[in-house]
């Protein structure tokens, strides 16, 4: 869990602070963010030694139904492009709750 002062103050969505931590991704300062820059961590070291090709976070969505994954932006041209979406569609001929078309690959690095 990246977020436990949060929760055990009775936040689900936000930091200690007060602050969405789900918003503070892209630019996380150290300082202010300390979950945040951990897991950017994480990743980048998973990645140099085993090179990470995904991760998975579960939690729930304010507004969207059923299941659905959000991944990285590619262009249609680049060989990730296929790659990152091929769980989604695998998913979706298995499960009848998940949905490929609510799916955003939008997320910048």
């Amino acid at each position: 869990m990246a977020n436990p002062d949060g929760v055990v103050c009775g936040n689900t969505r936000t930091s200690l602070a007060g602050r969405d931590l789900n918003r503070q991704f892209l630019l996380a300062n150290r300082e202010f963010y300390p979950e945040v820059a951990q897991v950017k961590e994480i990743g980048r070291r998973l990645q140099n030694k085993y090179g990470l090709f995904m991760y998975l976070d579960f939690h729930g969505h304010s507004r969207k139904k059923n299941t659905f994954f959000y991944g990285p932006s590619y262009s249609i041209h680049e060989p990730n492009y296929y790659k990152s979406r091929i769980l989604a569609k695998l998913v979706e001929k298995v499960d009848s709750n998940f949905r490929f078309h609510s799916c955003s690959f939008a997320i910048d690095e």
